[in-house]
């Protein structure tokens, strides 16, 4: 096809060509397509009820259709952030952490994987700070860990700068 319908003469054909080659070449986007392929609609309409819960803040209802949603397509990086958003706002934080660590493993480029699950981190030490200083000293050097990752991907987003500093305030090291 491309032979067929070179830049030169075809630009619009041979980007399609090319981003259809590109799909087909990448094993993870050749499985969403695929995926997208057979439960498009069922997809479509997992998210959208997802969102609906998650509007509403039903953070346990948005669970179910995001897990459903990620069995037909484990590739859907958006599903799996807002599921770990979710557990996060439910306070389950080693659920939230195990997603936001696949996330960050999948897409390590993704500088919003890397805030969400230092904020995670944070907020688990905060939950246990009283019943286990140490703990919580552990999870917030590591949120810091990984908030640092966030700023060398987007040093222009103030928020993994604030959370370094709210990890510093909760353990008092002004």
């Amino acid at each position: 096809l491309v032979r067929k319908h070179p830049p030169e003469k075809d630009p619009e054909k041979f980007k399609t060509i090319r981003a259809a080659y590109e799909t087909l070449s990448d094993p993870a986007a050749r499985q969403s397509y695929d995926a997208m392929s057979s439960y498009g609609e069922e997809l479509t309409e997992l998210f959208n009820q997802a969102m609906l819960r998650v509007s509403a803040e039903d953070w346990d209802g948005a669970v179910g259709p995001l897990k459903r949603l990620l069995v037909l397509d484990p590739n859907a990086h958006a599903a799996r952030n807002q599921l770990g958003l979710c557990f996060a706002f439910q306070e389950r934080f080693d659920d939230a952490q195990k997603v936001f660590q696949t996330l960050t493993k999948k897409q390590p480029d993704v500088g919003l994987y890397w805030i969400n699950l230092g904020h995670v981190l944070i907020e688990h030490a905060k939950s246990v700070a009283e019943g286990s200083p140490s703990r919580a000293a552990s999870l917030m050097e590591t949120a810091r860990i990984h908030l640092k990752c966030a700023v060398e991907l987007e040093s222009f987003n103030a928020s993994p700068y604030l959370a370094i500093a709210e990890s510093y305030m909760e353990l008092e090291r002004y």
